[in-house]
């Protein structure tokens, strides 16, 4: 969980709700470089509840993917964050698809609101349907980031036939060792009495050690700026509880990767979810002194590599 993410007074438990949320979804004000061979798409679909999700690919201009690979991304971030990722993936052949979260860049609803936690998982899961209508009989993986890694686990968990394996990115599972039980319990009295005070909160400094990345992110138009509602904090802390109720259950191919200086989300999770996983085919990859956002670290050439070739070695090459 994000370290100090639900800073939780007396104050807060008094306050009142925030000003009439808004439901615009940000806009890119610069265009996004494609990647050479490679065929960009961006759309929208609609999600539970009938809001427009904006959806995008990265397809490799000529031949058949090898498979495809679902991209969820999490707090303060966005899809276009994962060009360079995708970039390396299409070189290698993969499709890769990627959705923004209700309430979150270009995407409708009420700024980083989320009611309940299943929301997300159900917008996920018309997602990887529509995924699979257009990348019809190929293997299908899920990469989750952060709070993204908690949906996708969700996901994983509940429809474990509909993907071929799972990638962890610094992913929530559970709650930092500065976030008591009595802070957890008080989150969800917040939700219920404020659940839009923006309690949520992580500082942009502590997602890379790149100066450059955490200005880029500062400047984001696409990236809230400021603190998150109180009610997705807490939505986050309940669906970390039912991961770790549930995290034996995992039976799909899962490779875990966590920054050992990230003190954002707790890399304790992602190693008790290797340890407990039912899958026989789980790795877990520690990188020493790297923060949170493994992609966006100086290092990310090596996190991305590791990435690529577990996924080579479970995709086989089409047949020509």
């Amino acid at each position: 969980m994000f370290r100090s993410a639900l800073v939780l007074t007396l104050v807060s438990l008094l306050s009142a709700c925030a000003a009439a949320p808004s439901r615009a979804a940000a806009v890119r004000t610069t265009p996004l470089p494609v990647p050479a061979n490679t065929r960009y798409v961006e759309g929208s679909f609609s999600g539970t509840g009938g809001l427009k999700l904006y959806e995008a690919s990265w397809r490799p201009t000529s031949g058949e993917p090898r498979a495809a690979v679902i991209v969820m991304h999490g707090l303060k971030d966005h899809a276009d964050r994962y060009t360079e990722l995708a970039s390396a993936l299409v070189a290698e052949g993969y499709a890769v698809h990627a959705f923004e979260l209700r309430g979150h860049a270009r995407s409708e609803g009420e700024r980083v609101w989320v009611e309940r936690f299943d929301e997300y998982v159900e917008d996920m899961k018309l997602f990887v349907q529509r995924v699979k209508a257009k990348e019809p009989g190929k293997p299908v993986f899920l990469f989750g980031h952060s709070m993204g890694g908690a949906i996708s686990t969700l996901y994983a968990l509940d429809h474990p036939a509909q993907v071929n394996g799972l990638i962890l990115s610094a992913a929530a599972l559970k709650p930092g060792k500065d976030i008591s039980g009595f802070r957890i319990a008080m989150s969800g009295v917040v939700s219920t009495l404020s659940p839009r005070s923006k309690l949520l909160e992580s500082e942009d400094t502590l997602f890379s050690r790149d100066p450059q990345v955490v200005a880029q992110m500062k400047s984001d138009p696409l990236i809230l700026q400021g603190n998150g509602p109180a009610r997705t904090g807490a939505e986050l802390l309940k669906a970390m509880e039912t991961i770790g109720k549930r995290r034996a259950e995992l039976k799909v191919p899962l490779l875990a990767m966590h920054g050992t200086a990230d003190a954002l989300t707790n890399p304790e999770g992602s190693a008790e979810l290797v340890a407990n996983a039912a899958t026989t085919d789980k790795t877990l990859n520690r990188y020493e002194g790297l923060y949170h956002d493994l992609v966006h670290e100086p290092e990310r050439a090596k996190v991305i590599a590791d990435m690529v070739a577990w996924l080579n070695a479970r995709s086989p090459l089409p047949v020509p």
